[in-house]
């Protein structure tokens, strides 16, 4: 729930607070209000037939750095790193990518992403098909 708060606090409220999500029985990918999704994270959502629903965001955060968007949760992600001279995104000194380009380069996108799902294959009975 701390993270549905942080987003719920970046995301555009004109837009209703919606994520892509991607319903690993069905394969379809949908829009959905990001309160709902962590809500079924914590409670469940079942379908129609009584089936639990399995979940998950695609592609978080899609058009933001985790920075902008979770800034807690990334300097969390980022001290929890290991060899951090090789993997920090931004001052790793042996991470090429990060800091040894020059300003004017695009560079990687050096992440992080986040791949938050729920609900497991026994309980649908098959494997994701995703």
């Amino acid at each position: 729930m701390v993270m549905c708060r942080a987003l719920l606090k970046h995301l555009n409220p004109k837009k209703g607070s919606k994520v892509n999500t991607i319903d690993c029985f069905y394969g379809c990918v949908d829009d959905m209000c990001a309160s709902e999704f962590f809500i079924g994270y914590t409670k469940g959502i079942w379908h129609d037939d009584s089936r639990p629903v399995m979940l998950k965001l695609k592609d978080f955060p899609p058009n933001h750095s985790y920075e902008e968007v979770l800034p807690r949760h990334y300097d969390e992600f980022i001290c929890a790193l290991p060899l951090r001279e090789y993997t920090d995104p931004k001052t790793g000194v042996f991470n090429i990518s990060a800091a040894k380009l020059p300003p004017h380069i695009n560079k990687p996108d050096m992440g992080p992403k986040s791949y938050i799902a729920y609900g497991n294959t026994q309980e649908l009975g098959r494997g994701e098909i995703l």
